[in-house]
């Protein structure tokens, strides 16, 4: 039996109270509002959807849950809480970036028999899952030479861990050599930690020049910190490399000196904080349309953008996104963006296009989050995923 009750339905009070019984049902079906949704909810539906989130049933979200907006994925300001959602023709950005995750619970796909003619109409939206491509196998003659150098540029005094982690990501994805370029008070802590990583001291821009001249790609920014020494050595690899993955205060000190030539294969990889500060608005701003805030970043830098977070963004053309739909929220603790510079910047020192190695290097970071989350989210810190790349990376599920 199907009961039918509609929000014009004027029979039936739109403010019901949570104790008082809708007709009996197992199930309640939300097909209040669709994706075109972009305005606030009056007080009346703001009542119905209370009402229906206070229901102990199983809730089933046609297209999107009713309240949530389809781009940015924030609700407008309630939204219903869905147990499951049927998305028609393909996934819609608010359903996995923002707060959209939230709110949709286990999410299908019904294409609809969408003609190719008709589907290349429709905005062009990449995603990259937890299943990516990766590298081909290596050549029997292999040697480190032939896999890429990896210079990590970071590390003031007391953040000495933020370029460990992403050295030792950076391996862990393959890169042949990394050389970490860091402040003297801690190179010798970090050679005894990790004898696999090359640790220079370096004091001043000038002793990192020959380091740079080694490098394939230059990951700039981790622990970097904003101090005096912080801006000579960033202003100095800026200037002289050619790949170069910015991150963390590599960002922020481009926040404050905006107007710098930037290599032309550099990737830009903030969280919302550090895009708020690179296009001087607030946290919340950028949290509020994440499509809107790489947008903005990729036509202010003209650089390929990842706007991490839920449901990670990245931006490497004009009209084109990719978002990540892996990852959980156990990864939200320090030294994970760290991890995932690493990732990327190891991906491209073996010659793995940038686009590409962007795309891989999420999925990649996501998976091994995924599965080092497999034991729980709560405790999850860096380490725990940084140990999973390595099996992720050489036993990935099969392309979907």
């Amino acid at each position: 039996q199907v009961t039918f009750i509609s929000t014009q339905d004027t029979s039936i009070p739109a403010t019901l109270h949570p104790e008082t019984p809708w007709p009996e049902a197992d199930l309640i079906i939300d097909a209040i509002f669709g994706i075109g949704l972009t305005r606030p909810l009056d007080a009346q539906h703001v009542a119905w959807i209370e009402r229906i989130n206070a229901c102990k049933l199983p809730i089933f979200s046609l297209d999107i849950p009713s309240g949530l907006h389809a781009d940015t994925g924030i609700p407008l300001p309630i939204a219903v809480q869905a147990t499951h959602t049927l998305t028609f023709i393909g996934l819609k950005p608010g359903l996995i970036t923002g707060q959209g995750q939230n709110f949709c619970g286990q999410i299908t796909i019904a294409p609809l028999s969408i003609t190719e003619q008709h589907r290349s109409h429709l905005p062009q939206l990449g995603y990259a899952y937890r299943h990516y491509t990766p590298a081909s196998k290596r050549a029997a003659h292999s040697h480190k030479g032939m896999c890429g150098h990896v210079l990590i540029i970071g590390g003031a005094p007391g953040y000495a861990g933020a370029t460990l982690l992403a050295g030792l990501a950076a391996l862990r994805s393959g890169a042949g050599m990394v050389s970490i370029a860091t402040h003297p008070d801690h190179a010798y802590t970090l050679s005894s930690y990790a004898p696999e990583l090359m640790i220079h001291a370096v004091a001043t821009a000038d002793a990192l020049k020959p380091l740079l001249a080694q490098a394939t790609v230059v990951a700039l920014g981790p622990g970097l910190q904003q101090h005096e020494w912080s801006y000579a050595l960033w202003h100095m690899a800026i200037q002289s490399c050619t790949r170069l993955v910015l991150d963390a205060d590599g960002l922020n000190l481009l926040g404050k000196h905006p107007h710098v030539v930037l290599p032309k294969q550099t990737v830009l990889t903030p969280h919302p904080a550090e895009a708020g500060r690179l296009l001087k608005v607030t946290t919340e701003e950028i949290t509020q349309d994440r499509l809107a805030a790489i947008q903005h970043l990729w036509e202010r830098f003209e650089r390929p953008v990842l706007l991490k977070g839920s449901g990670t963004l990245l931006k490497t053309e004009a009209a084109h996104y990719w978002l990540c739909t892996a990852g959980n929220p156990g990864m939200a603790t320090a030294g994970m963006g760290d991890a995932l510079t690493g990732i990327i910047a190891g991906l491209i020192a073996q010659s793995i296009p940038i686009e590409q190695a962007l795309r891989d290097g999420v999925a990649l970071h996501a998976t091994a989050g995924d599965e080092a989350a497999r034991a729980g989210q709560c405790g999850l810190i860096t380490r725990d995923l940084i140990d999973w790349i390595r099996t992720c990376h050489n036993h990935p599920a099969p392309l979907t």
